[in-house]
């Protein structure tokens, strides 16, 4: 019995979709169909802000990321109650009213509809550290590493780059919403440190290490 109810449940919904198929390319061999309805996902159709809408939500998340005050999936449900609330022909529903953020629904078709966000993991950075961090300061350093490199001819095998992690008692920062194949992110942290042990890895330009210290 349970194979038969099966069976027909199959044959019911391949009628079902090859019904759509034929009523969506029907609108297009004749004018007298291009005002029929039309089927769309409904993730689309039950968007809360328009297009125009989202995308400056994605600006504005992108420019938090670019100035490390990068947003939790949180912040940005709360950011969207705000800004519907200063929208005048958007409704929210009185769920995120109630919660002063909207829901896990939102955020998730919001994601899927723009690809260039993801969720990382970032780095805590000091604010002194990532004011410093710019174009001038980055270019100051170049200029001198190749003046040197020009003036004393290094060989590879004497060229090495020191690298530096560790453990701390600094509560992790949670993952953030950041451009999509950005290398590196950073997140703004206070420069109290506690307990810290660190690894110094040191390796040359022609792939030879030395101990870790």
């Amino acid at each position: 019995m349970a194979l038969i109810q099966e069976e027909e449940l199959r044959k019911y919904m391949e009628y079902l979709r090859k019904h759509l198929e034929n009523h969506n390319d029907s609108g297009n061999e004749s004018e007298a169909d291009n005002d029929s309805p039309k089927y769309f996902s409904r993730y689309i159709v039950r968007q809360i802000f328009t297009n125009e809408e989202e995308n400056k939500l994605e600006k504005y998340t992108k420019r938090c990321s670019g100035i490390n005050y990068r947003l939790t999936y949180t912040d940005i449900q709360k950011l969207a109650n705000e800004f519907g609330q200063t929208l005048p022909n958007c409704k929210i529903s009185q769920e995120w009213h109630k919660k002063k953020e909207a829901n896990s629904g939102w955020r998730r078709g919001f994601m899927l509809r723009h690809k260039t966000l993801t969720l990382r993991k970032p780095e805590s950075t000091s604010l002194s550290r990532s004011a410093a961090f710019n174009k001038n300061t980055v270019g100051r350093f170049y200029d001198n590493y190749v003046s040197l490199l020009k003036r004393y001819k290094f060989p590879p095998e004497r060229i090495f780059n020191l690298d530096e992690t560790g453990v701390t008692t600094v509560m992790k920062p949670v993952k953030v919403v950041s451009t999509l194949g950005k290398k590196q992110v950073s997140q703004i942290a206070s420069a109290e440190r506690g307990e810290l042990v660190t690894f110094v890895g040191i390796i040359n330009a022609v792939g030879q290490s030395l101990p870790p210290v």
